[in-house]
């Protein structure tokens, strides 16, 4: 099986998925986000320098989105900065999102800031390098 035909199987499961009641439904969308990520590290990557697919899209919530066209353009993210910016409390989990949903793994560093009480600490800073 090629690339396009599992592409394909996985679009039609999903839509008839749509049918089943709100618990198997959800069992099964899960199910099949997982074989996609399996097959899409198999080396199925979406290059860093395309926009989301329509298909990923409807996966995507609109925060993960945002957050992904936004390292896209070139930008450094931190979690001070994503609440800031966007409003995302939790930006290790939106980059979660955006590993399962699209193979792609934001690269990320440990940098030092000062917090408000004038302490030192670590803070994790994402972005997607153009090479990927």
């Amino acid at each position: 099986m090629n690339k396009s035909n599992i592409n394909a199987l996985i679009r039609e499961l999903r839509n008839e998925a749509q049918t089943l009641p709100a618990g198997k439904k959800r069992d099964v969308l899960s199910k099949l986000d997982r074989i996609d990520l399996h097959f899409r590290r198999a080396g199925a990557k979406t290059p860093a320098n395309n926009e989301v697919t329509e298909d990923e899209a409807e996966r995507f919530s609109s925060q993960a989105k945002t957050i992904y066209n936004y390292l896209l353009a070139g930008n450094t993210l931190t979690s001070m900065d994503a609440l800031r910016i966007f409003g995302v409390a939790r930006l290790a989990s939106r980059i979660c999102d955006i590993e399962k949903q699209t193979g792609i793994t934001p690269a990320r560093r440990r940098i030092q800031v000062v917090n408000r009480f004038g302490k030192e600490v670590y803070v994790n800073e994402y972005w997607i390098e153009q090479g990927e």
